[in-house]
Formats: C-alpha cells, sequence, structure tokens
C-alpha cells in the first residue's frame, strides 16, 4: 500500500495561507449570498428538522456566496465567538433545492469547531468544521435550509468564514451510486508530475470505476510532499476556474479534504492549485442520470447523529486508537430503515493525536483500500466528511496509521429502495414495469427477433448481498457490482437470483417479441394481488396477443395468435376461452370460442347450435354447457321508422339472441331479442355490411341492419337461489340494460333506452347527471349491484365512465351509486369493461382509443395501478383473477410462442 503519511514541523509563528478572495463568476448564478449578517444572541438548542430525501444532485462550477474578510455575502470581518453568521440562499439556488453541498473554509488565530444547522432548527450539538490555528482550514458541508430559506453557522471561536457553493439536491434526474472506495489519480505514479502552479491538470474517471454517464463524482482530494502552503480547487472541465477552494494546506503538510465534483465531458474533473504540489484523487461515489429501469439510492440527511467518540467510550472502546488499528462500527443502528442503507455520510474528527498520520475509511468485509479519508498532524484536530458504503454486518471499517483518538457524527445515509437487494440496477434495453423489490416478473424489449440478442445488465449490489444470473434455464453465473453481458432469444427468461440477510428473492426478466406492446404503467397504490387476463392487437400495430399480467403489470404469459382475438377468459377447468376476429361482425360466422391450454393446445370451436357465433361474451354453464350470443338474420321487418329514416318497409336485420348449449353442442334453452324488443326503437342502428365488408375467404353476408347489438350477458348472482340464472344484458344500439327471466323468458326491468314493452316503463334514474346508458357495455349484477361501461359513443361533450347502479325493482328505480369517467372526451369505439370486486376495488377495461387500457381503483376510487398501451391500442375486454387461479411458475414455463387459429 501507498498511503498518504502526513508530516509536518512548525516553527514558532502563525502560518497563513491563502484563500482566494474574488468572486468567482457563473452566467447562471449570483455572485454572492442575497444576504449575510452575524447575530450573537444565544441560539436555542434544536436538532435538524425533518427533510425528504434528497434525490438529485445538481452539480455548478464552485460560486463564492459568503467571504467575511471581504463582505461578499454582506457582512465583513471576523465571526465572534458564540456568535452565528445568517445565510440566505434564496437567490443562489432554484426553489425546488432541498439542500446544498457547501466547501466551508474556516481561517482563525485559534483552533476551534463550527456548526451548519437550518436557522429555525435551533443548534445541534454536533460539529461540521474543527478548525486549525493560523491555517485556512475547508470541510464539506451538506447544509439544510430552513423555510425562509436560511441556513446557520454557529462559530464556537473567533474567525473568517468563506463559503462556497458546489451544487445542490433537488428532485432532478440524477441519482447516487455508491462503489468501494477507488483511487483514480495520484501525481507520485511513475509517468506523472506534480501539479504546477496555477496550469489546470485534467483528471480522467474511467467508466469501469464510475457510470459512462454520471454527472458528478464523490472524490476525497489530497495534497502531497509541498514545500509551500496553498490552495486547490476542484471543478468541471470545460468550465473556466473558479476563484474558490477546495482544499487548504501549509508547507510539508499531507491534508485531504472531500468534495462533490461536477464532471466535463468525457467524465473530467479539473484541478489547479496555488503552488506545486502532488495530489491524489479517491472516488467513493457518484452521480449519473436515473436509470431507466431499477432502484436508486437518495440521500437522506442527519443533523449529526454520534456514532464514535474513542475519548468517552460512544460506539466502541474508550480507548484512542493505536497505530495500524482496524475498529468497525455499525453507523445506522437503531434506524428504522437501516437495511436499507447502501452508503453513510460521516464527518470523522481526529484530535489528540500524538504523531501525523492519517484514517483509511471503507467498507467491512474487504481488504484495506489504498485510499486516505483524513490526514491529520499531531496534536491539532482534523475534520473530514467522507461517503462511504456500507460492508459486511452494516458495519464501517477505519483504520488509523497513528495514535488518535477518532470522533464519528454521521450527516446523513444514502437510503435504497425499501426491501431492495440492489441499490442500482440497470438494463441497456427497455425494462418495464418499474422496478419494485416485491415484484418478480419483468419484460425486456431486448430486439432479438428470430435471432440473439445482446443484452447488458448493470448490477449494483447492496451490502451482504450474493447473486447469480441464468439465461433461457442455463447454469447461474456469479455476479457481482459490475456490468454483465449476456445473449437472450425471443422469450427466453433471464433470472437474477439474490440472497441477502438469508433474504433469497429471484426476479425474472422476459425478452419479449419485437411486436409485443411495450406497457406504460403507474402503479401509484398497492392492488390485490391477482391476474390479469386481456388481449392486444386487436386494434393496434402490435400483436395480436393473448396476454395475463400479474398485479404489477408484467406480461407473464403471452401466446402471439395468428389474428386478432377477443374476450379472453379463463374456465373453471383452467383452460382459456377466446374468439378470433374477423367477418363483418367481428367474427367469421363459421367460428366460435375456442378453448386452449396454456401450452397453446387448442380444442374448439365451441358454438351456438345452427346460428353464427357471436364474439361478445362467453359464459361457463354447469356440466360443461355454455351460454353463447348470436346475431341470426331475420328479413321481412318493417323499420319505416327507425332512428334517421334510413330503414324501410321489408327490411333486413340482425337479431339478438342468447342460447345455451350443453357438453354435446345442443340446444337447451334460448332467448330472442326481436320478440320482446321492437327492432325499430333501435337509437344507434348500424349496417356492418355497408361500412365493414368482409375480407377474402369470409362468406358473404346479407345487407343488414344491427338493430340491438347485445354485447354482454351476466348471469345473476343473488342471495336468494330462485334469481340465479337470470340474465342481465346489454343492448348497445338501444343504449338499454335489462333483465330476463330465465323461468319465464319475461324482461322484469329495463334501464335506458326506449319504452318498447308493452306495460313495461323503463327504471326512473336517479342522480344520474347523464340520465341514463349511451352505448353501454359488460353489464354485470351482483345482489342488486349493477355496473357496466357506459361509452357515451357519439354524445358530444361527454365522458365514457364506469357506472353503478343500485336496482330496486319495487319501487321501479336505478340510483346511481357513483360513477368514474375518462378524463378524455369520448374519442373512441364502444368496447370495455367493468368489474367490481367483492372488496369494492373496481378494475376497469377502457374503450377503445382512451387511455388507460386498464384501471384499477380502490374502494374509495383512487387509483390503485394504470396500464396503458402505446397510441391506437386496445382490448376487447379485461378480467382479473385470483392468485390461486393460475401457478406463476406454470405460467413463466409456458410463455412465449403462438397459437395458431384456424
Amino acid at each position: 500500500m501507498n498511503h498518504v503519511v502526513g508530516r509536518i514541523l512548525i516553527a514558532a509563528g502563525v502560518l497563513i495561507v491563502a484563500v482566494p478572495i474574488a468572486v468567482a463568476t457563473n452566467p447562471s448564478l449570483p455572485a454572492q449570498a442575497a444576504a449575510a449578517s452575524v447575530g450573537c444572541a444565544p441560539q436555542p438548542v434544536g436538532g435538524v428538522s425533518a427533510t425528504p430525501a434528497l434525490v438529485s444532485y445538481t452539480a455548478i462550477n464552485p460560486v463564492r456566496i459568503v467571504d467575511t474578510r471581504s463582505a461578499i455575502g454582506g457582512f465583513r470581518g471576523p465571526i465572534d465567538s458564540g456568535c452565528t453568521i445568517r445565510v440566505s440562499i434564496g437567490s443562489d439556488v432554484p426553489a425546488s433545492a432541498q439542500a446544498v453541498a457547501l466547501s466551508m473554509t474556516a481561517v482563525s488565530l485559534e483552533a476551534d469547531y463550527f456548526t451548519v444547522y437550518p436557522c429555525a432548527a435551533g443548534l445541534p450539538q454536533t460539529s461540521n468544521l474543527n478548525s486549525r490555528a493560523g491555517v485556512p482550514t475547508p470541510n464539506l458541508v451538506v447544509a439544510i435550509p430552513d423555510a425562509n430559506r436560511e441556513i446557520c453557522v454557529f462559530s464556537h471561536g473567533r474567525s473568517d468564514l468563506i463559503i462556497d457553493l458546489a451544487g445542490w439536491w433537488s428532485d432532478g434526474p440524477d441519482r447516487f451510486a455508491s462503489i468501494e472506495p477507488e483511487r483514480v489519480y495520484d501525481t507520485r505514479r511513475p509517468g506523472f508530475t506534480p501539479l504546477a502552479a496555477f496550469r489546470v491538470r485534467e483528471v480522467v474517471i474511467q467508466p469501469t470505476t464510475i457510470a459512462g454517464d454520471a454527472t458528478a463524482a464523490v472524490i476525497n482530494l489530497t495534497t502531497t510532499n509541498s514545500t509551500r502552503g496553498g490552495y486547490m480547487v476542484a471543478f468541471p472541465c470545460g468550465q473556466p476556474a473558479p476563484p474558490s477552494s477546495n482544499l487548504n494546506w501549509i508547507a510539508g503538510e499531507d491534508r485531504a479534504v472531500a468534495a462533490i465534483v461536477g464532471l466535463g465531458p468525457g467524465r473530467t474533473l479539473c484541478l489547479i492549485s496555488e503552488v506545486p504540489t502532488n495530489v491524489i484523487v479517491d472516488v467513493t461515489g457518484y452521480y449519473a442520470p436515473a436509470p431507466g429501469f431499477g432502484p436508486s439510492a437518495s440521500l437522506q440527511p442527519d443533523g449529526g447523529r454520534r456514532v464514535v467518540d474513542t475519548r468517552n467510550g460512544v460506539g466502541g472502546p474508550r480507548v484512542a486508537f493505536a497505530a495500524g488499528e482496524v475498529r468497525s462500527f455499525d453507523p445506522v443502528a437503531g434506524l428504522a430503515n437501516a437495511d436499507d442503507v447502501s452508503a453513510v455520510m460521516l464527518n470523522f474528527i481526529s484530535t489528540n493525536s500524538t504523531a501525523s498520520g492519517y484514517l483509511s475509511v471503507f467498507p467491512c468485509g474487504g481488504a484495506v483500500p489504498d485510499v486516505s479519508s483524513l490526514n491529520f498532524t499531531a496534536r491539532q484536530d482534523a475534520t473530514n466528511l467522507a461517503t462511504v458504503k456500507i460492508g459486511d454486518g452494516r458495519r464501517v471499517c477505519v483504520l488509523a496509521s497513528a495514535p488518535t483518538e477518532v470522533i464519528v457524527d454521521v450527516f446523513g445515509t444514502m437510503n435504497a429502495r425499501a426491501g431492495s437487494p440492489f441499490e442500482r440496477l440497470t438494463f441497456d434495453k427497455p425494462t418495464w414495469p418499474a422496478f419494485d423489490p416485491t415484484a418478480t416478473d419483468y419484460g425486456i424489449e431486448c430486439g432479438a427477433g428470430g435471432g440473439v440478442a445482446n443484452v447488458t445488465i448493470g448490477l449494483g449490489l447492496m451490502p451482504s448481498t450474493d447473486a447469480s444470473v441464468s439465461v433461457g434455464g442455463g447454469a447461474p453465473v456469479p455476479a457481482g457490482n459490475s456490468n454483465l453481458a449476456v445473449s437472450m432469444r425471443t422469450d427466453e427468461l433471464l433470472v437474477v437470483a439474490t440472497t441477502r440477510q438469508g433474504v433469497a428473492r429471484n426476479y425474472h426478466f422476459r425478452c419479449l417479441p419485437t411486436d409485443f406492446p411495450r406497457l406504460e404503467v403507474l402503479r401509484p397504490g398497492n392492488p390485490t394481488p391477482g391476474w390479469y387476463a386481456t388481449t392486444f392487437g386487436f386494434v393496434s400495430p402490435s400483436g395480436p396477443y393473448l396476454a395475463i399480467l400479474d398485479s404489477y403489470g408484467a406480461p407473464v404469459w403471452y401466446k402471439k395468435t395468428s389474428r386478432p382475438v377477443f374476450d379472453l377468459k379463463r374456465l373453471s377447468d383452467g383452460r382459456l376461452a377466446f374468439t378470433a376476429g374477423r367477418g363483418p361482425f367481428g367474427v367469421d360466422p363459421n367460428q366460435g370460442y375456442w378453448l386452449s391450454d396454456l401450452q397453446g393446445n387448442l380444442t374448439g370451436p365451441r358454438r351456438t347450435a345452427g346460428l353464427p357465433t357471436d364474439h361478445h361474451d362467453y359464459i361457463e354453464l354447469p356440466g360443461n354447457g355454455a351460454a353463447l350470443l348470436s346475431y341470426p338474420i331475420v328479413s321481412g321487418i318493417d323499420l319505416s321508422t327507425m332512428t334517421g329514416g334510413m330503414g324501410t318497409v321489408g327490411d333486413t336485420i340482425a337479431d339478438g339472441v342468447i342460447q345455451e348449449v350443453n357438453a354435446a353442442g345442443d340446444e337447451v334453452w334460448r332467448w330472442d331479442m326481436s320478440t320482446y324488443f321492437e327492432p325499430s326503437s333501435s337509437t344507434f342502428p348500424l349496417n356492418f355490411d355497408q361500412s365493414q365488408p368482409p375480407p377474402a375467404g369470409v362468406p358473404g353476408f346479407p345487407d343488414a341492419w344491427d338493430v340491438f347489438h347485445i354485447n354482454s350477458i351476466d348471469r345473476i348472482k343473488s342471495l336468494d337461489p330462485t334469481e340465479n340464472g337470470d340474465y342481465v344484458v346489454s343492448a348497445r344500439h338501444i343504449d338499454s340494460v335489462f333483465r330476463v327471466d330465465h323461468a319465464t323468458k319475461q324482461v322484469e326491468w329495463t334501464l335506458g333506452g326506449p319504452s318498447t314493452l308493452a306495460g313495461l316503463e323503463p327504471l326512473a334514474i336517479i342522480n344520474d347527471p347523464y340520465g341514463g346508458p349511451k352505448r353501454p357495455h359488460d353489464a354485470r349484477m351482483v345482489g342488486n349491484v349493477l355496473t357496466m361501461l357506459d361509452n357515451q359513443a357519439g354524445m358530444p361533450g361527454r365522458q365514457s365512465r364506469a357506472v353503478a347502479y343500485s336496482i330496486d325493482p319495487v319501487t321501479k328505480t336505478a340510483t346511481m351509486l357513483w360513477e368514474v369517467r375518462n378524463p378524455v372526451p369520448y374519442t373512441g369505439d364502444t368496447l370495455g369493461s367493468v368489474r367490481q370486486a367483492a372488496d369494492g376495488s373496481v378494475l376497469i377495461g377502457w374503450s377503445a382509443g382512451l387511455q388507460p387500457l386498464i384501471e384499477e381503483l380502490a374502494p374509495d376510487r383512487t387509483r390503485l395501478m394504470a396500464i396503458g398501451l402505446p397510441a391506437g391500442g386496445n382490448s376487447y375486454r379485461t378480467l382479473k383473477y385470483a392468485p390461486g387461479d393460475f401457478d406463476l411458475n406454470t405460467l413463466r414455463a409456458t410463455a412465449g410462442g403462438s397459437i395458431t387459429v384456424p
């Protein structure tokens, strides 16, 4: 090892080292703070108020905002003992800044200490900077402004104070990543030369140390072997050298300071020194743009929690460090989120040292790194802020090269996502949905097509975490904190297996086909676990696909289909039912519902008996029976009074029929809509043969009016067993939902639409601002509660909505219980679904052209999750199934491939 060891001989008298006085210029910021004032009244004792996590750091070319030697900031002269300088930063940083990084330098004739805190919070019993007599003493400080945007600095002794602003934390785009401490630059190495006076030196940090797109580096800057005292500043290359300082030293002294420095092009930071000197740069972390996928850490400031003090036995033995001794401590003991801390920001103080030396701080569990964190001089206090990754057993290790007392205060923790084995996880291909430690499945747009794609994974593991990676069921390969390239084929599964503190978690990433739609998932709540069954590609450039998503929105199972498909649902025996889309009414008249297992083995079609099978609904009946819909063609109908005046006497319609068939496919029950409803009463008639000619190969279809358009049937679920088996029916083209008695086949009540049954008026609608449904879809009834998707198609200025009514057949009323409107005025087709679960949550499949595709709401109608499709995509219906209805491992094992629908 080649550690820095401080050596200093101080002659009699006071040694003063220069600190630049000129004001830095930066076109984006003012040159000084809005105001700085000094007061000497006793400060109330307090602690740092609660501060939200600091997620993003913005580095700037350093700007001097206070210098009491020259009145920069508005105050001139030393700050007297017991006094406090109050600094307003309101004009220096954006309003969104929650904390600032300050390089603070004390110029004092005597050794003393300084404490930085939000003015309104009160004075904490800690120190941020310990000054040396007659030597400018710097340190990095994370300062939190109070609500008035003010920061206070308490001076225990008399001193001038210099404050340079280096950057701030806000809700911006960059995130922290910790690394094992690494020495990246040392001018004492062969082939290097010391810094020359006032000559800029460029330091390149390799992408093997920090991310290639890193915007700032967390460093420790050390000067050594200087024959003269001076100062040094670090700044982003490509910017003018600022007249500020990070580090000050005297002749012959080794001195270190922490800094968070913005990087110039090619991950470069620049150094400039007042005098010739050797310099060492150690990197302990960095900031880079937040991963497009995966977690990242945030800084949680701490007001200064003392965790080690060898003078009184805090955090360890009550005895000074011996030369060469290594000790460890737990800097997060007692914190509620201790297991989620990946790194800590620690302020180290060396005091009462009997010889000059250094402290090396590092994560426990590995070899002592070739870095120094604090350099101290015999019999003088030294302070430095260090950011260090947590090691094995949540411990940080400290090596002292010479005897010294050591004090450690925690000034911040870097917190990863709760429960995550990763501090940072990246993919070089689009990956979704957003990472959640409790979610297990994700999709990668790996672009393999029919071949092989290379995918690079960046693993940033939490402390004490082991990981391995396997692809396509292959042997696991151990993985550490590095980038790992793997090759994947379409539909292959990549598994990242982790173990942390005895907890094993496996994360599965599926290489999705190139035409699988990218789902945009938002999950502000916590939906009940379950499975979403849906289809993609009905009207979309992608797919088409059958798909089963988990409760995080990940595609756990899918099959590509040879043509668009509708109405995916699970049957009681575990098979899937769906129908292929093709023909003038959306289906081929010669087709029906197909049944498939998860492997994609087809049986069917399941059809109506002697009638063309419609695609709108399928209900499983006991004994392997089924209730299906049909649209038989009926001629000789008088439509002369139909809406719009388009019909004629003796016209042709597509009727609406509910048919029950047994296991053999024979009809056992039938209900014809035209027997009970007048075809000419249609409020939204369409002629599909004229507007949508059948494609090639599909039998011709008569010129017929679709006057009823049944699009859903639901068997009543009631506490009264005599009612079970009755149907609730949604008929889009008469704007009505109605109930059919299974035994008598009579219509018991209607909601909306025209009055077309003798002696049966529609239910009176109460509390509905729309006055009832228009183009309803997917009507369902549980007890007396009726739900539906009310598309409101063709109604200018209205919005599609999910709506629920309480039905009272005695008072003949339908009282609206709730509605949820899509925020976009109607632009889409008349599709969609609404299902209310037993717990009161609501799952909505919004109609075509509306986003999100799927939305789940809590019982109080707040959003739990939303899943959107790319523009132009939609699904006919989305259903949610209980966790036990599908086996996760079976879904994974059978995902991918295709189904050819005959």
